[in-house]
């Protein structure tokens, strides 16, 4: 496994409104690493893979893939970092 993940979630905060959801965690995946995100129903482990996929944008943080921050790109960009490019 590399140095550097090749997603790093820093700070994350997910909130529907003044409801939030998950606050502020901070994790990273390293290249060929298995990872799981678990937690109880209600939990927000959807919600979190929702915000990795570019669904939806963090209320605070952020969720970088490969070094390039999902939450601040937006169409072109955003499709090129889910890609892989």
């Amino acid at each position: 496994m590399g140095d550097e993940p090749i997603i790093r979630v820093t700070d994350f905060t997910a909130a529907y409104g003044d409801f939030v959801v998950i606050d502020r965690i901070s994790f990273g995946v390293h290249a060929g690493e298995v990872f799981g995100i678990l937690g109880g129903s209600g939990g927000g482990e959807s919600t979190m893979l929702r915000h990795m996929v570019g669904r939806h944008d963090p209320a605070t943080g952020s969720i970088e893939i490969k070094g390039r921050d999902i939450g601040k790109a937006r169409g072109r960009e955003r499709s090129e970092i889910l890609r892989g490019l």
